[in-house]
């Protein structure tokens, strides 16, 4: 059976955001994912923040992501294969 870890505002019965529970679900699923980025594992961790305020809108991961992304150089997006084992 599939199961995934469920946000505390969704357990509260109270009105929410569906697109920030979308962010959050996004983020758990992405998190599982090891980085060698800190700037991306911070902008995860501001994913799944379990204050639906502080948590980031898609639009909001989406760009940080690509400012991320777009900083590095190509070298510096490729991942050491000895870190996977």
């Amino acid at each position: 059976m599939y199961s995934c870890p469920c946000p505390l505002e969704l357990l509260s019965r109270t009105v929410y955001c569906p697109f920030k529970l979308d962010v959050w679900q996004l983020g758990c699923s992405l998190v599982e994912f090891e980085s060698t980025i800190p700037a991306i594992d911070e902008v995860l961790a501001r994913m799944t923040d379990v204050d639906p305020v502080r948590r980031l809108s898609a639009r909001e991961a989406l760009d940080r992501f690509s400012t991320i992304v777009h900083s590095m150089g190509p070298e510096d997006l490729l991942i050491d294969v000895s870190c996977l084992s």
